[in-house]
């Protein structure tokens, strides 16, 4: 119920102060004249949304928070729509373009850095002298061997620097890729192979290998099953060492450090690349007494060896254990990089499918120490295949287009098949197409 007393001080309006048509009226409140506003005429008085006071207190709003210009009817047709679409589609173009152009220059830089593993790995080989095909590293990569002036060191002898190949392969577990259950070593000495003939694709250096397989203690009952057929229990280069992480780590870094000394022998075979002392000649006969002979060298240039090799890197730093940290190390080789540099291909290939394409037997793969060695000879393989093969690349272009154009047809005609109708499945009305049949259209 209203209260009366509201409204008793409020002044009496008359008629003669009033007409309805006025836009103003005076009154007398307090005994002193207020001049009151009359909104006679609410659509023709508002030229725009009154302002609140108090501002948007207690969740109320002005008419002007939902208040809209309207759209000038001539700058809105169809005309104008139309340009308004291929003026986007300009805008578009420019972004793909810059991110396109950024992509290519990406590409080309690791195009540039695959080359750049494969003549490396030629050079080290002693296939490709520096003086034919100086190194100069790509932006990005990493080789401790260049000098101050960006020359390339070279030891003079048949083998760049007396390096040491040293591959390296792990064994995850499935549902933990963290977990390392198997650690290969496989390590082949450039100064071993001194007058030894290469052989085809440099296969004779192959009986070079030193292999160790070190299976981690804690997961020795572990078979990987469901992503990959694991065969721990397979080592075919020697005999597998149960260990535990920690004597996993040692051995590697014991593997660096027996590198390290500078002092080498001049009569090799060497028996024990992992031995930390220093390595001494067989004894020689010579006017009619034994003699050993020994001879200075410069530090051991340790390679370090891969397939997919981030990975397997990651997992060694997990266990405190870095390659690229150690005194020897020098230069990354990654043979998924040496297949895309050799075939000339963005896609890289498992381990497994490069050997079966070089021709040669990889029984037993997913085992560390099986693809140890197998990584070492993929990489030999690839290096004299690379050297001494001359092949029309421009032919096997064309011949990788036209297989790609027949899987486009075969995909397209796939595709397309969802889209045709009959008169039957459309009761007589056409979904639109003319009466040609697709068969004839994707053979034209």
């Amino acid at each position: 119920m209203s209260n009366p007393a509201r409204y008793s001080n409020r002044p009496a309006i008359n008629a003669d102060q009033f007409d309805g048509s006025q836009s103003s009226y005076r009154v007398n409140r307090g005994g002193r004249p207020h001049t009151i506003m009359a909104n006679t005429s609410r659509a023709s008085s508002s030229s725009g949304p009154r302002k609140q006071r108090g501002g948007n207190k207690g969740g109320r709003f002005s008419s002007a928070a939902f208040t809209t210009q309207a759209p000038e009817s001539t700058s809105r047709n169809l005309a104008t729509y139309h340009a308004h679409v291929a003026e986007n589609k300009k805008t578009k173009k420019r972004n793909w373009d810059a991110q396109k152009a950024k992509k290519k220059a990406e590409r080309v830089l690791r195009q540039k850095r695959w080359r750049y593993q494969m003549k490396t790995a030629q050079i080290f080989l002693g296939i490709r002298s520096p003086a034919e095909a100086p190194i100069r590293a790509p932006p990005g990569t990493f080789l401790s061997d260049v000098s101050n002036t960006g020359e390339p060191i070279f030891a003079g002898s048949q083998f760049y620097g007396s390096i040491v190949f040293l591959s390296i392969d792990l064994e995850m577990l499935e549902t933990d890729n963290r977990k390392i259950t198997e650690i290969g070593i496989s390590v082949l000495d450039t100064l071993t192979l001194e007058g030894i003939s290469p052989g085809q694709d440099g296969r004779n250096w192959f009986s070079k290998f030193n292999t160790r397989h070190l299976r981690i203690d804690r997961y020795k009952d572990h078979v990987n099953e469901k992503y990959v057929h694991g065969c721990p229990d397979k080592f075919l280069f020697g005999k597998s060492e149960i260990v535990s992480l920690n004597q996993a780590r040692r051995i590697l870094e014991s593997i660096f450090i027996s590198y390290e000394n500078a002092s080498y022998p001049a009569s090799l075979p060497i028996d024990n690349p992992f031995s930390t002392d220093t390595l001494l000649d067989s004894l020689i006969e010579e006017d009619g007494g034994p003699r050993t002979t020994t001879r200075s060298l410069p530090p051991r240039r340790i390679v370090l060896v891969g397939h997919d090799l981030h990975n397997d890197l990651e997992c060694l730093r997990r266990i405190d254990f870095d390659p690229t940290k150690m005194l020897g190390y020098r230069e990354t080789i990654d043979t998924a990089d040496l297949w895309r540099a050799f075939k000339r291909h963005l896609s890289p290939l498992n381990l497994e499918g490069i050997m079966s394409e070089l021709g040669i037997q990889a029984w037993d793969a997913h085992n560390a120490g099986n693809d140890a060695v197998y990584t070492l000879q993929a990489l030999i393989v690839l290096a004299f295949k690379a050297r001494g093969s001359k092949r029309d690349f421009k032919e096997e272009k064309a011949k990788e287009i036209e297989v790609a154009v027949q899987e486009l047809r075969e995909r397209m005609w796939d595709e397309a098949e969802g889209w045709s109708s009959t008169d039957a499945e459309d009761n007589g009305n056409g979904d639109g197409g003319d009466e040609t049949g697709d068969e004839e259209f994707f053979e034209a």
